[in-house]
């Protein structure tokens, strides 16, 4: 997946997160564009999510989206610890799962995009306006046609020439 298209389902997760702020412990489920979506709010909401869970953070809600063989699933989580110590959590446990991490910083925030066979993931840690840490995570299966990772370097052909 594209950051392109992981911005649009996130911010497309945003946007439920804010409709359904003003119920608790609630899970709703409805369909759109050929898919099953289903939020959830409340300490729950980590209860079956297949990531791994910071362990110093509340979660605030989470939502699925599955039907036509593809899944996604969104996790929102809040904690008092630095961005930091929360971004090396992040890198060392992907890392032991088998993940191959990447890292993009920016002031008060680090995005982690993390890749393993047939998944893809973010990991949006930043700083709030509350002095609070939100971490927004972000899984989903890898579309098809989207080239596997592999360790091997690239070399330029007729298709793929430089760009320097």
């Amino acid at each position: 997946m594209s950051h392109g298209k992981l911005s649009l389902i996130i911010l497309g997760f945003a946007c439920c997160l804010g409709l359904a702020a003003c119920t608790s412990g609630q899970q709703v489920s409805y369909k759109s564009g050929g898919m099953t979506h289903t939020w959830e709010d409340g300490k729950d909401a980590a209860k079956n999510f297949p990531f791994p869970i910071y362990p110093n953070s509340k979660p605030s809600s989470a939502l699925k989206a599955a039907g036509d063989g593809d899944s996604s699933e969104f996790m929102i989580l809040s904690s008092p610890d630095p961005v930091k110590k929360i971004v090396q959590f992040y890198t060392e446990e992907l890392g032991k799962q088998g993940w191959k991490v990447s890292t993009m910083e920016a002031p008060n925030s680090v995005n982690l995009t993390a890749v393993k066979e047939g998944q893809q993931a973010g990991v949006m840690v930043s700083l709030d306006d509350k002095n609070q840490t939100s971490i927004t995570l972000a899984l989903s299966d890898e579309p098809e046609g989207v080239p596997k990772v592999t360790d091997e370097n690239y070399t330029p052909d007729t298709l793929n020439p430089p760009t320097d």
